[in-house]
């Protein structure tokens, strides 16, 4: 048994699928520690409305993605070339940009009752300019992710999505005074990250 595990981890396939098994496993992990510190770390009800906005924000991105991260999977691993496979990316990022766009500025532009939505009280406007922009590093996240795993540089996407899904909350929930600015901190992290993998 052991060594049918040895020869499968000496192909690539078997490394990658190994890698990914790993990553995935550390985001699992990461998700149940920033929990655990928000239970702690954070002041009242900071844990409750946390887990509100850390739901919401998983559920928005996918709006906003429109599923252009399938989309850039299938057709990036299809492509012939650079260039078919940076002009899908391109479109790609086009597409959730201006869907994005249109977003961010509804929410901030009706935080109130976006904050009623959520929350059930106008109380929490102050959160939802960090949400938008959680939001919009999230999706720049799935699409070099999506990218990246087309290409079949899996080393490449399972690393960020370790380092943006398990590391980065975890980072700001320990250096980040309360819930606003753990909020700022992994928006910020989220939005940087996947720009140094998209920009090039």
């Amino acid at each position: 048994m052991w060594d049918r595990i040895q020869a499968w981890t000496k192909t690539p396939q078997g490394r990658d699928q190994l890698l990914t098994y790993l990553a995935e496993g550390g985001v699992l992990v990461g998700i149940v520690l920033v929990y655990r510190l928000a239970a702690h770390l954070l002041p009242e009800d900071g844990f409750d409305v946390y887990a509100v906005v850390r739901r919401t924000v998983t559920f928005l991105h996918l709006l906003v993605l429109m599923g252009m991260a399938v989309a850039v999977v299938r057709f990036v691993a299809m492509s012939t070339s650079a260039e078919e496979r940076v002009g899908m990316l391109r479109t790609a990022f086009r597409t959730v940009t201006l869907a994005g766009g249109v977003f961010v500025t509804i929410l901030w532009a009706f935080k109130g009752p976006v904050s009623l939505l959520f929350f059930g009280t106008t109380e929490r406007m102050d959160l939802i300019p960090p949400i938008a922009m959680l939001i919009v590093g999230l999706v720049l996240h799935a699409l070099i992710y999506s990218y990246w795993r087309g290409m079949q540089r899996m080393v490449r996407a399972n690393v960020i999505q370790f380092i943006d899904l398990a590391l980065v909350p975890n980072v700001a929930m320990w250096i980040g005074p309360g819930l606003i600015d753990v909020l700022w901190i992994t928006a910020a992290m989220w939005c940087t990250i996947p720009l140094l993998g998209l920009f090039p």
